[in-house]
């Protein structure tokens, strides 16, 4: 995860996210139990309640095509491209949610999110 001190940038983060109610589903290739156990070993479990990984009956319903389930995430919860930001370092699956119009998205660059895309996230959610 890029370190103890890149762990608690992003616990700063999603704790100011989650205080403003923003919700932070995890939509991943990964297994879902491997995600969440990566996430209580870090101490970031509690700001992940929705995890869907390869082995989720939602992403295997969708193909295994995250913007897919972003799609299906968003109509049942009423909300509209410019109330979701799909953050992954694939531009493949970048490139879906661009091309189906589905939401914002940050292409992560590098060894994953760092100081400047916490910042832009943070004002994308307008905090």
């Amino acid at each position: 995860l890029g370190g103890p001190a890149r762990v608690e940038l992003l616990k700063a983060m999603l704790r100011r996210l989650n205080g403003a109610g923003v919700r932070t589903p995890i939509v991943s290739l990964g297994f879902t139990a491997a995600i969440r156990r990566h996430l209580e070993l870090s101490g970031m479990a509690e700001f992940f309640p929705e995890v869907y990984g390869q082995d989720s009956p939602e992403l295997q319903r969708c193909d295994f095509v995250k913007a897919g389930l972003l799609d299906e995430l968003m109509r049942a919860r009423g909300w509209s491209a410019d109330q979701l930001l799909f953050v992954d370092d694939s531009s493949r699956n970048v490139g879906e949610c661009v091309r189906r119009g589905t939401c914002q998205v940050l292409k992560v660059e590098g060894s994953g999110l760092d100081a400047a895309d916490v910042d832009r996230i943070l004002g994308l959610a307008g905090l």
